[in-house]
């Protein structure tokens, strides 16, 4: 839509709470991401976007979790993620862009992230060796 129209329909009062909203919606969506393990907020979430990866070790193990998650997600459809390269490092981008988008929706995405994570560990483990483990 573009920026006239919006302005137009939303008013300028409209499209700040709109923006507020999105930012909010997005500083949720880190704290439900950071709470898992292995789950890594790089950014401070300060507009609409989080920019997240997955495991440990290396550049290219936590590349390689990151893109299967990406993975998963695409796959499973319950929202869009997408892969990005930032600071170095191969993160998953994420926006909240969507007025329609509220907080029981990024409730589910990160619930949807946090299995893709879970689902991905247990099928492929990365990072140092488990006590143990021959």
């Amino acid at each position: 839509m573009p920026v006239y129209a919006l302005l137009k329909t939303l008013g300028r009062q409209g499209v700040a709470e709109l923006v507020d909203h999105h930012c909010a919606l997005a500083r949720q969506f880190a704290q439900l991401l950071a709470s898992e393990p292995g789950v890594r907020v790089l950014n401070t979430v300060s507009l609409n976007q989080v920019i997240v990866n997955f495991g440990e070790g290396d550049a290219a193990s936590r590349r390689a979790a990151t893109e299967a998650v990406i993975a998963r997600i695409q796959k499973g459809g319950v929202c869009f993620a997408a892969g990005a390269e930032w600071r170095g490092d191969w993160v998953m981008r994420l926006s909240v862009t969507s007025g329609a988008t509220r907080a029981r929706d990024i409730e589910i995405s990160a619930a949807a992230i946090i299995a893709a994570w879970r689902a991905e560990r247990l099928t492929h483990p990365r990072g140092p060796a488990q006590p143990g483990a021959a």
